[in-house]
């Protein structure tokens, strides 16, 4: 995990300073006193951008003798905005159990406005916080941001605010075994559809996969648009579906068959093969997928059934625990 938000060596003197207020008064607004002024709120707040300062968690009271730094036993799980179904239930099943391995509680919510937050999380009654899903609302953040957390499946890591600690797949590495798994199989021509907004998993997957096949001789064929989200994509639509027709007909069109096709999503994989079906094409003889997540209830019902890379989701609950 790398530890993001936080300068080492900087102060609250100097984010009073830069702020043009007392200590004392940032003091008050990094601890979410009522008596200051939207004001100082405000250039306190700015102040603590500039500087890239994250407060230290300051816990009253001795230390329980359960372990370190557990003061109420309990963990909040943040589910953003715009997060995959079958991801949410996945992490919510690992991050439970090795809670429950642990003796503490959790709580679990789906955030979209400061409105959704658990009364114990806006209290800070709660030892912790794990997020997932899209990067936080700034009044969200406001709420959060003094208490100790931990990002799955997420690219919060790469903004110039970001907060707070990280977990998630080495997507690289999937790209590459994806690449290593078709050329294996002795495919030569090869694709890769990219159809997601979320480019911080799409790039490192996609130029993974590009770059070992490139060192093995072989050109990749990127494939699609990367305009949907997750939710435009589980949603069955005439776009969705067009843009899939559209992939395939490139395909079958330009490329000599059979064809090896890295589809990054398990969700995904399963709309590639009903198009292809409803097309004529047959999956594992016209056109191989390869795909991505290992979420056996997707894809139990596709014959044959593609392999799919397995993210490593109980590691990913186990080190957010940790």
């Amino acid at each position: 995990m790398l530890k993001i938000g936080y300068v080492p060596g900087m102060s609250m003197t100097e984010v009073a300073k830069l702020a043009g207020v007392s200590y004392a008064t940032a003091s008050r607004v990094i601890n979410g006193h009522p008596s200051v002024s939207a004001r100082a709120v405000r250039v306190v707040r700015e102040a603590m951008k500039t500087l890239g300062y994250t407060p230290p968690v300051r816990r009253r009271g001795p230390r329980p003798k359960a372990g370190k730094g557990i003061r109420t036993g309990s963990i909040a799980l943040l589910q953003m905005t715009d997060t995959k179904a079958s991801t949410a239930t996945t992490l919510l099943r690992n991050v439970q159990k090795h809670l429950a391995g642990r003796r503490l509680n959790l709580f679990f919510a789906e955030v979209h406005s400061p409105d959704d937050l658990p009364p114990a999380v806006k209290a800070g009654e709660i030892d912790g916080i794990m997020g997932f899903g899209s990067f936080p609302s700034e009044a969200v953040t406001d709420r959060l941001l003094r208490l100790p957390a931990v990002w799955m499946m997420t690219a919060q890591a790469n903004r110039p605010d970001a907060w707070g600690d990280r977990v998630r797949p080495d997507h690289a590495k999937i790209g590459r075994l994806a690449a290593e798994y078709l050329l294996g199989k002795g495919y030569r021509s090869l694709a890769y559809a990219d159809m997601l907004r979320a480019k911080w998993i799409i790039r490192p997957r996609g130029k993974a996969f590009c770059d070992t096949a490139g060192q093995a001789g072989v050109t990749v064929r990127r494939v699609g648009n990367n305009n949907f989200t997750f939710r435009s994509l589980r949603e069955r639509n005439t776009d969705r579906d067009r843009v899939i027709d559209g992939i395939l007909d490139e395909l079958m069109a330009a490329m000599p068959k059979p064809v090896g096709l890295f589809v990054p999503l398990d969700m995904l994989t399963v709309a590639f093969y009903h198009r292809m079906i409803a097309k004529g094409i047959v999956p594992g003889r016209d056109v191989e997928i390869i795909s991505c997540d290992n979420d056996r209830e997707l894809l139990s019902s596709l014959s044959p059934r593609p392999v799919s890379i397995d993210v490593g989701w109980d590691a990913i609950g186990r080190t957010a625990v940790e």
